[in-house]
């Protein structure tokens, strides 16, 4: 039995989905994606075709799949966020691919059931495919695979010293993204940081005792994905140790590095628009994996309730003025805490929103607008689950001028004089060095920038001092 025949890759256009970032086609990535997993699926039949045949099949068509998302990823912020060729649908497609790619090869190594002519090989391949599988649940915020860290793990005990380390090395890679917090990089970063985690595997380690400095707990044999670290842990049999130790430090010198503006030869191979990334993304690991990693700041309490919810600079502050048009998404609360609000978002009001994106929320009951940042999305069970980090509870809307340009703005807090007011506005629009003025509520207010900022997707957040 032969697999479906396998459409052309689709091929990287100098075309800017962006100003000056290269793309894709990602219509033509998606369905290649759906013409692959379809492949991997009838290859997971029987159909009289030997097992060894089966494999370099599949083999052949990992390949061509690694290379066409390596492309999507190395210019995933040039793709659109949504629609039918956006990038929902193809972390979804790279999902769904890999997902069948650990199903095919956990037949064909006997991890799924009795085979009569099982394929060694298939361990080491079932490790990377996985190891993919959990990057992209990260990416796609879907439904994680119930079976993936109960096979991935039986592949690790099975290989023991064969195959060179590679079922560990991809176990340890897909722990590295599982502890890396993926869902939380803005697509711009996701190349720098896939090949910091590749350049980073080597100095990660897995031990059977805990010396007090893993950052997770994995039990190989278990269906339960890998378990932050949130005390030492005593010495059971059957626990390994994830430690990031090394990685972090090779991270910081490298860190180092670019702020010299020095680009070593190793991570030289990423396009123009991933090295620009590389800060960002060396941060990141830093802080997910250096000696006092994220920890929650604020208790949570859960609560239930509805919440009207807008994303988008533009469309925020038209409600807080009053003037919305389009009637707000729908959320449903989850939980509360005093650093922000945890939310389930049904259907397709979760395609619209990404992490780092401006947004809005209400109280069912309430009146007034609380400003948040989203900080994390993941799947729940049945809906993503977003994490939203709160700006302001009392938004105020504002218009600036700089001297050059009128503009639309919104303000964090309260002004006083001497004090720090953090101010919102469209994208490019708040300049560094430049003295801004706001009017509103019959007064004209100067506002001198400092060094702290941050930028979305629509919008720029500076950090001024009150004159």
């Amino acid at each position: 039995m032969s697999p479906p025949e396998l459409v052309s890759a689709p091929r990287v256009t100098a075309v800017a989905a962006h100003a000056g970032v290269a793309g894709v086609d990602s219509g033509a990535t998606i369905a290649t994606l759906l013409t692959m997993t379809a492949a991997v699926r009838a290859l997971q039949g029987e159909g009289g075709m030997a097992s060894g045949a089966r494999f370099a099949q599949l083999v052949d068509i990992e390949g061509q799949a690694a290379r066409l998302l390596a492309d999507a990823l190395s210019c995933a912020a040039g793709i659109p966020a949504h629609g039918v060729a956006g990038w929902a649908r193809l972390a979804d497609g790279a999902r769904e691919f890999y997902g069948a790619l650990v199903e095919a090869h956990a037949r064909l190594s006997g991890l799924a059931g009795v085979v009569d002519d099982a394929v060694d090989e298939a361990l080491p391949a079932l490790a990377g495919a996985a190891a993919q599988r959990v990057k992209w649940e990260l990416l796609s915020c879907g439904a994680a695979h119930r079976h993936l860290w109960l096979w991935l793990g039986a592949a690790y005990l099975a290989a023991g010293e064969r195959f060179g380390g590679a079922v560990e090395r991809e176990y340890l890679r897909a722990i590295a993204y599982h502890s890396a917090a993926f869902d939380q990089i803005g697509r711009s970063a996701l190349a720098a940081a896939d090949l910091l985690v590749a350049q980073g595997l080597s100095r990660l380690q897995l031990r059977p005792l805990d010396l007090g400095d893993a950052l997770y707990q994995v039990t190989p044999s278990s269906w339960e994905p890998p378990r932050r670290m949130l005390a030492a842990a005593g010495d059971y049999d059957g626990h390994f140790y994830f430690v990031a130790r090394g990685a972090a430090d090779m991270f910081a010198g490298l860190a180092l590095q670019l702020a010299r503006g020095q680009l070593p030869e190793a991570v030289a191979t990423l396009s123009p628009e991933a090295r620009l990334a590389l800060p960002l993304a060396c941060q990141h690991l830093l802080r997910q994996w250096g000696d006092a990693p994220p920890q929650r700041r604020f208790r949570r309490h859960l609560l239930d309730g509805r919440l009207a919810a807008v994303s988008g600079f533009a469309a925020l502050r038209r409600q807080i003025e009053g003037g919305g048009v389009l009637p707000p998404a729908e959320w449903l609360m989850h939980d509360v805490s005093r650093g922000g609000i945890g939310a389930l978002v049904p259907g397709e009001a979760a395609e619209a929103v990404e992490v780092g994106d401006l947004v809005g929320l209400r109280a069912a009951d309430g009146d007034g607008w609380h400003l948040g940042i989203v900080r994390r999305k993941r799947f729940d069970g049945m809906a993503p689950r977003l994490g939203v980090e709160t700006l302001s509870q009392k938004p105020r809307a504002v218009t600036a001028n700089d001297g050059q340009q009128t503009f639309d703005a919104l303000l964090c807090d309260p002004v006083r004089k001497g004090e720090a007011v953090r101010v919102l506005a469209p994208e490019a629009t708040l300049q560094a060095g430049v003295t801004l003025f706001i009017h509103g509520e019959g007064a004209v207010h100067a506002l001198k920038p400092l060094d702290a900022t941050q930028g979305g997707r629509d919008f720029d957040l500076r950090v001024y001092q009150v004159l």
